[in-house]
């Protein structure tokens, strides 16, 4: 019986169900399976331990039906089957199925109750995540209304998710910021205004990482925990959230919360709202798509019927008014509206109304005349409310409106007027009003935009016409030589006279130069004329045009030209200016009684706008060629420069690039001997006569001399009124030079020379010039630094590379003293491996490699002991397997060496054998280097040629003979081929004495 009580206690425990017994008598639990644990986190003995205890776990939510059943089964006697939920030890919810029947005895009278409680959690969560999604069903189909939806979605998820209390709903709003869109459980009206950046909070961090996650604990983490303002979301204990992605765009997030404990959700919950969320999100965007719909149909049945009346309207303001705010307030169901116009430049002062009292259109139209509102923006009335702004007052104060939107009007960037819709009811006014009186207000601008545009465009049709004639006329000309006589021909044209002149600003000289006239301007001086004197003085000062009656009788007149006017001939004076400068000025002249009109005036100054464009165009033209010009010479010298140390050849692309772009006759060019502190003239270009090529001046002697002596450049304009400051005038006696410069050439405060520049011509150069010239020289003194630093660099790796090589044969030198038996065999073997890699083919390069590898061949025995290497005796194999260490010696001591790196094969690998049998590396046949491979032959033979302590030199012919005996052995059949030959030719003793 025993046995058979404990098989079934042993059942009773695998099965994965709990299974209970309880007393029929007084409901104490007799037995209750182990798996009862694992259910609810309490052990068979907590169950056990008072007959209160399972109901103390019951969910407070189904506590009381839970009992009240138990109790009716237990009178009734009937089966007891119900589903419920508990609370286990670590605080989740865990829903049960739990199924007792009552057991009796043979007589029918109670014995206890047997029952089985299920786990049937997940079950229950897809029949609510189901009911949930059918009712997210069920709102879609009875409403589009984005705000309500979002309301009966976030209350359908509290609702599938038992451990959710309260809840929100926040979508991206176009400042790139979280806002709650719906909110469940929360009882301050703030939270529905509340907004979140995205680098705070966790339904931020959701959104920001595009992943759902679980909040165990709200408050834990500064990055995630809110401390705003709102008290009621800082209560928040743990949370789950999730992202709303609709069609791959991350719109918001969902986030449920519990304020009651911390970890209160779990997987399934994150699961279940994963799968809510997927749904729920479609909806908003179908929902926001459909407002989308509504917002731009409302638009475009405004904006129509603004078109419509526009073209209708022709040039009428007053009409597009009208049908304007009759149209937007049929589309809003309101009735009451204004607009206004403040601008006198679209019109006199415009306002319409609709359903506005006479008192309030009079006040409007006052404060509109006398410009007091400041609206920059779409404002609410509440906003007015807020300022002090006098509609405001009048709208809140003396009409009784509570509620209004009003829009600004913009025209040409100009603010013209104002929009107005109102109610006299209190109302929140919705985001698509707002949106569509915004639209409607930017549309009604460009509206009268438009139409101003047009009055505008028939009363300059002609001014356009004869725009397009001199613009068409000024496109031909290809420099400003060319265009400004155009220019003057054709102005002249349209004003029906003859007489006229343009002058130009030249900057170097501060003046006016005539630079093309017509009529009685021609009998005129040409002089330059200061800036500060006569009417075209004035005119370009002000950059204001200037129209007179009479020339002759004009207080401004220039003085010289008194007595040369004609008299009865008055005009205009225009300046020609663009947006920051003013370039010069035309004069248009007619004769009495004719007048220049206002009309006239606007039009030379239009005409003066198109001369300013078409000579600032061209300017830049003209200035973009010559600075290309100069970019593709200094671009010539650097190649000149990177290609060649070659100074005479940089010295002439120098002077040639330096005359042409410079626009002078000659240049020369004279280098600095510090050591005798002379200038030495080395090249020129652009002399008639033959030049004293050995010409040489001291510092501060002649120009050039003062130039380099002080270090800065020396220009003379007119060097034939200035002989006497030439050292040597004589040397450019019948050069016909006029202007000069001397710039000198320095390189980090060092003097490096002088460049004379000559012109025969008269030249004004400008800073420009100048700079160009300083840009030169500085290249030309990159070129004598790179010349001389090449030079340096030559003298001193030659220096260099004799002290390492003398520093090598040095070393060999010391080794062959200390092996006195080996003296005379490292140069031998040296010229006789060079001798072999030549005809192997070798390259120059790696020759001088392999030899300085011959010479350092043995400079590992350096650590081999004396007793060993001075032995005259054979060795014995304790002492060759020392003296075999010599090459890896070699290596050690080398090839940390940089310079010598590439010289180790001989030195590391010549004892190698080809059939591997060789030291240190075992290396076998093209493994061994072939700088190693050439030199072993010849160690060999020089070796076997040579008297060792141990024994007497092998015959030449005998030691031939053996090298070709280890072709394939120890040595390269191939460079054994290629030694045996070299050696036939030569006419070698019986032995070496």
């Amino acid at each position: 019986m025993r046995h058979t009580e404990a098989q079934l206690r042993t059942i009773i425990e695998q099965v994965p169900a709990v299974i209970y017994t309880e007393s029929a008598i007084d409901k104490k639990l007799i037995f209750i399976s182990p798996q009862v644990e694992k259910l609810t986190g309490y052990s068979s003995e907590d169950w056990q331990s008072s007959p209160d205890f399972w109901k103390e776990i019951l969910h407070p939510d189904d506590r009381e039906a839970i009992i009240k059943a138990d109790n009716e089964a237990a009178l009734s006697r009937a089966p007891f089957h119900q589903e419920y939920r508990i609370l286990t030890r670590a605080g989740r919810t865990v829903w049960i199925y739990d199924e007792a029947v009552l057991i009796r005895d043979q007589n029918g009278q109670p014995l206890y109750w047997q029952g089985i409680m299920l786990d049937i959690s997940q079950q229950k969560y897809r029949e609510l995540e189901v009911e949930g999604l059918a009712q997210l069903a069920q709102t879609l189909e009875k409403s589009l209304d984005l705000p309500s939806l979002l309301e009966q979605i976030l209350k359908t998820a509290i609702q599938v998710i038992p451990s959710a209390e309260k809840g929100t709903i926040l979508l991206t709003d176009q400042n790139g910021r979280l806002k709650i869109q719906a909110a469940q459980g929360y009882a301050d009206k703030r939270v529905l205004t509340a907004s979140f950046p995205l680098e705070k909070g966790y339904s931020a961090r959701a959104f920001r990482n595009k992943k759902a996650e679980i909040i165990s604990d709200a408050r834990a983490n500064a990055e995630i925990r809110y401390d705003g303002e709102i008290e009621e979301i800082g209560t928040i204990q743990s949370a789950v959230v999730v992202p709303l992605i609709a069609h791959e765009n991350y719109i918001g997030v969902i986030s449920l919360d519990n304020v009651s404990r911390k970890d209160a959700f779990a997987e399934h919950d994150l699961r279940m709202l994963e799968s809510f969320a997927a749904t729920a999100a479609l909806v908003i965007e179908r929902a926001r798509f459909y407002e989308e719909i509504e917002r731009r149909s409302a638009q475009k049945t405004v904006l129509n019927a603004i078109l419509l009346a526009a073209n209708r309207a022709s040039n009428d303001v007053g009409a597009l008014l009208q049908v304007t705010l009759d149209q937007l307030l049929n589309t809003l169901g309101l009735s009451m509206g204004a607009i206004w116009l403040t601008q006198t430049h679209f019109g006199e002062h415009k306002l319409v109304t609709r359903n506005v009292s006479p008192e309030l259109s009079q006040a409007m139209l006052r404060i509109a005349q006398e410009q007091q509102m400041d609206l920059r923006e779409v404002c609410r009335i509440n906003e007015f409310l807020d300022n002090t702004d006098p509609l405001s007052k009048i709208l809140t104060e003396q009409h009784g409106i509570q509620a209004a939107i009003a829009a600004p009007l913009f025209a040409e960037g100009k603010r013209i007027g104002g929009l107005a819709i109102a109610s006299a009811q209190l109302r929140q006014w919705e985001e698509r009003e707002i949106w569509l009186l915004d639209s409607i207000s930017k549309q009604l601008g460009l509206m009268i935009e438009r139409v101003r545009w047009y009055n505008e465009t028939q009363k300059n049709l002609s001014r356009l016409e004869t725009i397009y004639k001199i613009s068409l006329s000024l496109r031909k000309a290809q420099n400003i030589e060319e265009a400004l006589p155009l220019l003057l021909d054709e102005i002249l044209s349209v004003m029906h006279t003859n007489a006229g002149s343009v002058m130009l600003y030249h900057p170097q000289s501060h003046t006016l130069k005539r630079v093309v006239a017509r009529g009685w301007f021609t009998e005129l001086d040409e002089q330059p004329q200061r800036i500060n004197e006569g009417i075209a003085g004035a005119v370009f000062s002000s950059a204001k045009s200037y129209v007179t009656a009479d020339f002759a009788s004009d207080p401004l007149v220039h003085k010289p030209a008194l007595g040369k006017i004609p008299p009865g001939w008055g005009g205009a004076c225009i300046p020609i200016r663009t947006t920051s400068t003013t370039l010069g000025v035309f004069f248009v002249s007619v004769q009495l009684p004719r007048q220049i009109t206002t009309d006239e005036v606007t039009l030379l100054e239009s005409l003066a706008d198109i001369a300013s464009s078409a000579l600032q165009r061209m300017s830049l033209y003209e200035e973009t060629v010559h600075h290309l010009e100069r970019l593709s010479a200094l671009r010539e010298i650097d190649r000149v420069i990177s290609a060649s140390f070659d100074l005479d050849l940089t010295f002439s692309t120098f002077l040639h690039q330096t005359i042409k772009l410079l626009g002078v006759d000659a240049a020369n060019i004279l280098l600095y001997n510090p050591h005798i502190q002379v200038l030495d003239r080395v090249t020129w270009l652009g002399f008639f006569t033959p030049l004293q090529s050995k010409l040489r001046l001291r510092l501060g002697e002649s120009l050039a001399g003062w130039a380099a002596l002080e270090q800065r450049t020396l220009f003379v304009p007119d060097l034939t009124s200035q002989k006497d400051i030439m050292t040597k005038p004589e040397l450019l006696e019948g050069e016909y030079f006029r202007a000069y410069c001397a710039h000198p050439l320095i390189s980090n405060g060092q003097l490096k020379g002088v460049i004379e520049v000559f012109s025969r011509t008269e030249i004004s150069p400008d800073q420009d010039w100048f700079n160009f010239l300083d840009t030169l020289a500085g290249q030309l003194v990159i070129a004598i630094d790179k010349a001389r630093l090449f030079e340096d660099l030559q003298r001193s790796n030659l220096e260099l590379s004799k002290a390492y090589e003398a520093t090598i044969e040095g070393w060999s030198r010391a080794l062959d003293m200390r092996d006195k038996e080996t003296e005379g065999h490292t140069q031998r073997v040296t010229e006789m491996v060079l001798e072999l890699a030549e005809l192997f083919g070798v390259n120059q390069p790696d020759l001088v490699h392999i030899r300085r590898g011959a010479i350092l061949h043995d400079i590992g025995k350096m650590g081999i002991p004396d007793r060993i290497l001075l032995k005259p005796g054979p060795l014995t194999e304790e002492e060759w397997k020392i003296m075999r260490n010599h090459p890896q010696y070699a290596y050690e001591m080398l090839s940390s060496i940089e310079y010598l790196r590439s010289a180790l094969d001989i030195p590391y690998c010549h004892h190698e054998k080809w059939d591997g049998s060789g030291y240190p590396r075992g290396l076998k046949g093209e493994q061994i280097p072939l700088a190693a491979r050439l030199f072993a032959v010849v160690d060999v033979y020089d070796a076997l040629t040579s008297d060792r302590p141990y024994r007497k030199a092998w015959p030449h012919q005998a030691a031939l003979d053996f090298i070709g005996e280890q072709s394939g052995k120890h040595f390269d059949p191939d460079v054994v081929k290629l030694f045996l030959k070299m050696m036939e030719g030569k006419n070698l003793p019986s032995t070496r004495e």
